[in-house]
């Protein structure tokens, strides 16, 4: 490992944007990951966007936050699945609204709620950044776990697996996740890249596109960032049929060019089957066609 003088060195400030959905287990895994990495970098925060509908992420951490004071802020978006998919969605406001609340952020990264953060990902991102600190940004591997499996999370990232494919700069657009990535606080800023909203292509799309256009190729960092998590279970016949069903009906909404009505149902396949690589391809595809822009008040996402 490279070695700075004591006295070049920046303690960084890392934000974490943590997205929970609606598994109070799953965030309680990613929180625990926040509280076992700052074992090894204490110089952070973590702003949890809340879009679950029925259990509240503060009151799921109610306990948890009280060994971390003053780390952990909680947004949440108001609008369900459907509606923010119908208006165009609230995500990239969202996540523009944490980033500019945590202004003082030197690091920014996000974390979906069930990956587990690599234990040393926070301190490997601040001697990232200090070694190579003409560099924006970068990404990471991660190591994928089957979590309804009992065993060890794995240490070392499959080669094989389709989110590591990449060991040089890379446009990320579409390549790997958001989660897999970090940049610099400068990239909004001074770069003036920010998430688009409302946006049907997606804030995360727009967003990366956005990043390689003004500020160019992201470096890999060499490190794991993450454990994701993976869910695997038997689709039972019904549900076959009903997936079949759907499949169906998306393709002829997209080959109609009724791109809003075949992404709904791609959706809808997802949710039953996430594993189906072939409508998330097919969703993506929808989503590009789409260029809807609607009008959302900022009260749909309060801190």
């Amino acid at each position: 490992m490279i070695m700075m003088p004591r006295q070049l060195q920046v303690r960084h400030n890392i934000l974490v944007l943590l997205h929970y959905h609606n598994n109070p287990k799953w965030l309680q895994a990613s929180y625990q990951s926040l509280k076992e990495a700052n074992q090894h970098h204490e110089n952070w925060r973590v702003a949890i966007l809340d879009t679950a509908q029925t259990e509240p992420a503060e009151d799921v951490l109610a306990e948890e936050v009280k060994d971390l004071p003053g780390k952990t802020t909680f947004y949440t978006n108001k609008l369900t699945d459907f509606q923010s998919l119908i208006t165009g969605g609230t995500l990239g406001m969202c996540l523009n609204r944490m980033i500019v609340d945590n202004h003082d952020a030197n690091i920014i990264t996000y974390l979906e709620d069930g990956n587990i953060l690599h234990p040393k990902l926070l301190s490997n991102l601040d001697w990232y950044f200090n070694i190579r600190n003409n560099k924006l940004t970068c990404y990471f591997h991660v190591c994928p776990f089957n979590a309804d499996d009992e065993f060890e999370i794995p240490a070392v990232p499959r080669k094989d697996y389709y989110l590591n494919k990449y060991k040089s700069d890379i446009n990320p657009t579409g390549v790997i996740e958001l989660g897999q990535l970090a940049w610099k606080a400068e990239v909004h800023w001074q770069f003036k890249t920010w998430f688009a909203w409302p946006t049907l292509k997606g804030p995360v799309h727009d967003f990366m596109q956005h990043l390689y256009y003004r500020t160019g190729s992201c470096p890999y960092s060499g490190f794991v960032g993450y454990f994701k998590t993976e869910t695997k279970r038997d689709i039972n016949p019904i549900e076959r049929d009903v997936i079949n069903c759907k499949m169906a009906r998306a393709k002829g909404f997209s080959n109609r060019g009724e791109n809003l009505q075949a992404r709904l149902e791609f959706a809808d396949v997802l949710k039953l089957d996430p594993h189906n690589d072939e409508a998330r391809v097919l969703m993506e595809v929808a989503d590009r066609q789409l260029g809807v822009r609607s009008i959302i008040s900022s009260s749909d996402c309060r801190a």
